[in-house]
């Protein structure tokens, strides 16, 4: 299945639905100055650090039919699958991509930042 591909024209026209979250897709090698762990090349060919620009309500549990809030949060950076889920272009930012939740492996602090 390919990616589809939409334009919006602000973040703020951004709102995912259930448990999709919409990241901006960094480059690691530009990011080990601020205190970022630094990614071997060999695990950036299917995993990618990116930062979450908007996140959605959260998924219904099909065993409680209730609400399954995002453990993701807006700003924080996170390292995902690469080659998941569809490209979104924002304006001249063609980097944004729309991913489901469970995408998201594990959070990255930023220096000085806690959990």
């Amino acid at each position: 299945m390919g990616s589809a591909t939409e334009r919006v024209e602000s973040t703020d026209d951004i709102g995912p639905l259930g448990s999709r979250v919409v990241i901006r897709p960094l480059d690691p090698g530009k990011m080990t100055e601020s205190g970022l762990i630094e990614i071997p090349l060999s695990a950036q060919e299917d995993r990618r650090l990116a930062e979450v620009i908007a996140v959605g309500p959260g998924a219904i549990s099909p065993y409680t039919g209730m609400l399954i809030e995002p453990r993701v949060k807006v700003g924080w950076l996170v390292l995902t699958v690469m080659h998941r889920g569809v490209d979104l272009h924002h304006g001249d930012d063609d980097r944004l991509k729309i991913i489901d939740e469970s995408d998201c492996m594990c959070r990255v602090l930023r220096k000085g930042e806690a959990w």
